[in-house]
């Protein structure tokens, strides 16, 4: 081989490797449990409790799925934006519920996805 294909191949390598690497972002939750619903565009509230930021829903969300069956109120958000971040701001929002294996009557919110969300 001669230099200019060594460096050609290099190149590629590199270019490659650089393709094939997932970036993390603000927005990747790093979630592998599974989405137990998807919600479109429904009426919440921004709510701070304990330092974390909850989406609360009014009337809730009844959930029908193998591994849960209830209407939740909280949805702990992994990606909600700072601008989104104060205590009782109303949204409209969309996303994807996830599994949430520690959920029961003492810790009553699941892990929601957030794939949309504005100011109401």
């Amino acid at each position: 081989m001669n230099k200019q294909n060594i460096v050609i191949n290099i190149g590629l390598i590199l270019v490659m490797t650089l393709l094939s690497c997932k970036t993390k972002t603000e927005f990747d939750c790093g979630y592998n449990g599974e989405t137990i619903q998807v919600i479109k565009d429904q009426n919440a509230s921004v709510r701070q409790i304990d330092n974390q930021f909850f989406l609360y829903f009014e009337e809730g969300i009844k959930i029908d799925s193998p591994y849960l069956l209830d209407t939740i109120h909280l949805l702990l958000p992994c990606n909600l934006r700072a601008q989104f971040k104060l205590n009782s701001q109303k949204v409209r929002v969309s996303g994807e519920i996830k599994e949430n294996p520690g959920y029961s009557s003492h810790n009553n919110y699941t892990d929601f996805y957030i794939n949309k969300i504005s100011i109401k």
